[in-house]
């Protein structure tokens, strides 16, 4: 009986022992903990007190205006190199775009001026004269109307006015103005046959309602063909999905006929 007593006796001792000991951990830890804190709280105040020192705040102040300013305005001056690239590119599709309405205009002015003084009277050299008119419209109108489009789309592309999805519309929108062209010119398909036969005095009436009816193919082909170069400027110059830089009125205004006069 008493060694039994004795053993619990050594239990309960060694239990309690355990028990002090694991108290004195936790507390060692909790005091760590609050050390670590202090340790970082010291060196933050530390940290904070030298980068109030002038030695300090006159270093940062360099690298501010040595690097970081610097850099800062060299990207502005290049943003605004590029917004003014973006207008520069816009204008200069309104520029070919006019030049093309203005060769399709004189060719057709020049059919018209042709068939007119046909009509009056039969005159070779006359006739000859009004025929070599036509061909260096014509000549101007091949060398510029079938290409500018993609060069200009090409050249977007290659300074990066253009991301992948804004180069599909415009490669769509040009597709839209070939055909524009194609339709104009195909309206004066007759006007080319009847410039190469044989001269012969035109009837009044039919020349006029074949002027006509080529006037209106012109004058339609402008304003979508205006429209189509709208849409495209509004792509280089980062407007929103399907703007346009012109509204309706714009291209509405359109004349139907700014060439010269037949026959001057």
């Amino acid at each position: 009986m008493l060694e039994g007593g004795r053993r619990i006796t050594r239990q309960i001792e060694r239990t309690s022992d355990a028990a002090a000991h694991g108290h004195w951990l936790v507390k060692e830890k909790a005091l760590a903990k609050i050390e670590t804190r202090q340790g970082q709280s010291r060196r933050f105040t530390a940290a904070s007190e030298a980068f109030k020192h002038p030695l300090v705040l006159l270093l940062v102040g360099t690298l501010l205006g040595s690097l970081i300013i610097p850099y800062l305005r060299e990207r502005e001056a290049r943003n605004r190199e590029i917004e003014n690239l973006r207008l520069q590119k816009a204008l200069v599709a309104f520029s070919a775009n006019q030049a093309v309405d203005a060769d399709l205009n004189g060719l057709l002015t020049g059919f018209e001026n042709l068939f007119k003084a046909r009509v009056q009277t039969l005159d070779s050299e006359r006739d000859h004269e009004l025929q070599r008119q036509i061909y260096d419209h014509h000549n101007a109108f091949n060398r510029d109307a079938w290409w500018w489009f993609s060069q200009h789309i090409t050249e977007a592309q290659i300074f990066g006015l253009l991301d992948s999805k804004s180069i599909g519309d415009a490669r769509r929108l040009a597709r839209q103005y070939d055909g524009s062209l194609r339709a104009t010119t195909k309206a004066l398909e007759k006007f080319w046959f009847l410039m190469e036969s044989e001269p012969v005095l035109s009837p009044p009436g039919e020349l006029e309602e074949l002027i006509h009816t080529a006037r209106e193919a012109n004058t339609n082909g402008r304003r979508e063909r205006l429209k189509v170069v709208s849409a495209f400027a509004a792509l280089l110059l980062r407007r929103p999905p399907g703007e346009s830089l012109l509204g309706e009125d714009a291209l509405k205004d359109v004349p139907s006929n700014s060439g010269p006069k037949a026959g001057s």
